[in-house]
């Protein structure tokens, strides 16, 4: 997941982001909130994160991606074939696929 930080006012008339439409590198000129481009009064915004999917790519078939906080033991009771216990073919998934790490392409059977 990306994280992108944005603004939100806690006074009125204050605009946080602001554009400097004249060029002259301070924004909200003549206000009270007049300041160089790019500051934010900290006391007078709130800071939101707001938290985006990222697309995963395309795994090939027979394949998954190794998520953050996911291991063999998560892929295998997920994934578990019937007829075989997770147990079994979580040994299984960790003899084809040795030590594993977030982010890496998981090799299913």
């Amino acid at each position: 997941m990306a994280t992108k930080k944005t603004y939100k006012p806690k006074v009125e008339g204050y605009v946080p982001e602001a554009l400097d439409g004249d060029g002259d590198g301070m924004v909200q000129d003549g206000t009270e909130f007049e300041r160089p481009v790019g500051t934010e009064i900290d006391e007078l915004v709130e800071v939101i994160e707001i938290v985006e999917p990222v697309m995963q790519q395309a795994t090939p078939e027979g394949t998954v991606t190794l998520g953050e906080g996911e291991n063999i033991i998560t892929i295998a009771k997920r994934h578990c074939p019937e007829g075989q216990t997770w147990q079994d073919y979580a040994k299984t998934l960790s003899r084809l696929n040795g030590t594993v790490t977030p982010g890496q392409v998981i090799r299913l059977g």
